[in-house]
């Protein structure tokens, strides 16, 4: 760069000027927004930043019998002998895979569910306590949903249940159906 060039830019831009011309490194952005804080207020705040970290812990069936009775209620609603009865009684096989194939063993799938209800939408608690991603979450309590969905809690497709439902409804051909609240509602159209 010419020399009355250089001079030019140093009188209009002291910006470009320190650096066009050969300056100890800056301070990283963080120390630079300290120091003026302090020479605008007079207040030091050089106060080490707090890490963030993930300190949460993995559902796992000999994690669940380490909390006392009432924080396991508390996290899932259910005791951790509840919630490996229900694992058991479910079937779930032994790994979940998602279609994003975030993996998850049996019972901590059981147990982010359980606790992904109880917390109703607060899914960043979650990442925190239990080391998953919101999205894997997402997906595993999807994946759990639509499995309950196909599967009864025998293992039965609930399509063959309604097999056996829709048999006697259409022997009896009545005008209405009566829902549980007791109202009438139409039929379904034959086709």
């Amino acid at each position: 760069m010419p020399p009355d060039r250089k001079h030019k830019l140093k009188s209009i831009f002291p910006v470009l000027a320190l650096l066009a011309t050969k300056q100890p490194e800056l301070p990283p952005p963080s120390s630079v927004q300290e120091a003026s804080f302090e020479l605008l207020t007079g207040i030091n705040i050089s106060v080490p930043r707090p890490v963030s970290g993930v300190n949460g812990n993995y559902i796992t069936e000999r994690w669940l019998y380490t909390l006392n009775e009432t924080e396991c209620i508390w996290r899932f609603r259910l005791t951790a002998q509840q919630l490996v009865q229900v694992v058991n009684a479910l079937e779930l096989p032994d790994f979940i895979q998602t279609p994003n194939r975030y993996k998850f063993s049996k019972v901590e799938a059981l147990g982010l569910v359980l606790a992904r209800y109880r917390t109703a939408a607060d899914q960043m608690e979650l990442c925190i306590m239990y080391c998953h991603s919101q999205s894997a979450i997402s997906e595993l309590v999807t994946w759990m949903v639509m499995y309950l969905d196909v599967t009864s809690w025998y293992g039965i497709h609930l399509v063959v249940r309604m097999e056996v439902y829709r048999v006697p409804i259409r022997k009896r051909k009545d005008l209405y159906w009566r829902d549980s609240a007791s109202t009438y509602v139409l039929r379904p159209a034959e086709s």
